[in-house]
């Protein structure tokens, strides 16, 4: 079975294991139960941290 999920940019994607991210393009992923495959809109295969960045999940640490 396999999932297709459209993100635009500057939506907030959560994957399979809870860490977050922040979506810097108009991506498309199609999920498999054993893979994660992420495309442009022109169908062109790119990397993960093309179309994603990590947010900080320590929010409440002091900036020293």
């Amino acid at each position: 079975m396999t999932i297709i999920i459209k993100c635009f940019k500057g939506a907030i994607h959560v994957d399979k294991f809870g860490r977050r991210y922040r979506a810097r393009t108009t991506f498309i992923i199609k999920q498999t139960p054993f893979a994660e495959r992420f495309f442009l809109p022109n169908g062109m295969q790119v990397d993960k941290h093309t179309c994603l960045e990590k947010i900080n999940e320590k929010r409440n640490e002091k900036i020293k």
